[in-house]
Formats: structure tokens, C-alpha cells, sequence
């Protein structure tokens, strides 16, 4: 038994730490190339700005099955999973404040694509419109949801392309610092 001053565990070292880092980020390095964890990056932006609020986070785990579906590297081995998920999540979260500023944009591109009239309100009154007038808001919530799904593969393509260089670049960089 190892037990180290301060560290109330067994083996609780700071060199235990980064080895378990140094575990994990290879098992993530290895189930992925630079260009699946763009999309995976890609992914998460795009779902992390889906117009209905508390809705991202499913829509972010259904589209990793998808992919999951189609490249099995992004699910199949359980850690692998978890860690995708993991990401996944973190990108929504960061993403919110952006989900909050583009609802009204992408509110007036569905209503224009399905040839209605978009609701003249602005992202700060959404609840109050929400809870007066539910049946309209209803309606401009589909129209939100049309307009993010017309621009999603715009984003998820954009972001792909300018992603898959500058993951190259720091998966290098970092595992070039991990193994000195």
C-alpha cells in the first residue's frame, strides 16, 4: 500500500492522475482521427443550438447514434461512448447563450421558407409570449425548428471544414506535450 502524505487514498499521487489522463485521452485518441472528432465537434455545436430549449441534449445524443449508426467507432466500445456523450454534452452547454441569441433568426427563416408571418418578438420575450399566447408560440417554435434544420448542414459542413485542420494541428501538439 502506497499512501501518500495528503492524498487520503491508496496511491493517490499526482503522477496516479496523469496516467489515468494519459489512459483515457489515448482511448479517446485511438477510437478517433482528426476528421471524426471534428464531426464530433461539428455535432455538438449544431445540436447544441437546436431552437427548443432542454431539447438539445436529446437531440445531441440521437444524432451520435446516427453517426454511431454509420461509423461504429463512436459507440462501440462503452468508454468511447461515454466520453462522445460527455463532449457531446459540454458543447451544448457552451452553446446555450448562442441557442438563446439565434431563436428569433431562426424563428423568421422558417416562417419565411413556410410562407407564414414570423412573430415580432425578440429572444428576451419568448417566455412572456410563450405563456400569453401558447397556441401561436407553438407555431413559431416549428417555424424556429425549420429554420435550424435548413441551416444545420450548412453549420455542420462549415464547421467540419475549418475544424478538420485545426484538430490535426492540436491532436499533435497535444500528444506531442502528453508523451514527453
Amino acid at each position: 500500500m502506497d499512501m501518500r502524505a495528503g492524498s487520503g487514498r491508496e496511491g493517490g499521487g499526482e503522477g496516479d492522475t496523469a496516467h489515468q489522463w494519459m489512459k483515457w485521452s489515448e482511448a479517446f485518441a485511438n477510437a478517433h482521427s482528426p476528421k471524426s472528432l471534428a464531426l464530433l465537434l461539428a455535432l455538438g455545436v449544431a445540436t447544441g443550438l437546436f431552437p427548443l430549449c432542454g431539447l438539445e441534449i436529446a437531440v445531441g445524443q440521437m444524432s451520435l447514434r446516427m453517426v454511431g449508426s454509420v461509423e461504429p467507432s463512436f459507440i462501440e466500445p462503452a468508454q468511447t461512448m461515454w466520453l462522445n456523450a460527455a463532449l457531446l454534452l459540454a458543447l451544448n452547454l457552451a452553446m446555450l447563450p448562442f441557442e438563446l441569441l439565434l431563436i428569433t433568426p431562426f424563428t423568421t427563416l422558417g416562417a419565411h421558407v413556410m410562407h407564414a408571418s414570423a412573430p415580432d418578438i425578440t429572444s428576451k420575450m419568448w417566455a412572456y409570449e410563450l405563456l400569453r399566447h401558447p397556441k401561436e408560440m407553438k407555431v413559431a417554435m416549428m417555424h424556429s425548428c425549420v429554420g435550424w434544420a435548413l441551416l444545420l448542414p450548412f453549420l455542420v459542413g462549415g464547421l467540419f471544414l475549418v475544424l478538420v485542420p485545426v484538430v490535426r494541428i492540436l491532436t499533435q501538439k497535444i500528444f506531442k506535450v502528453l508523451k514527453d
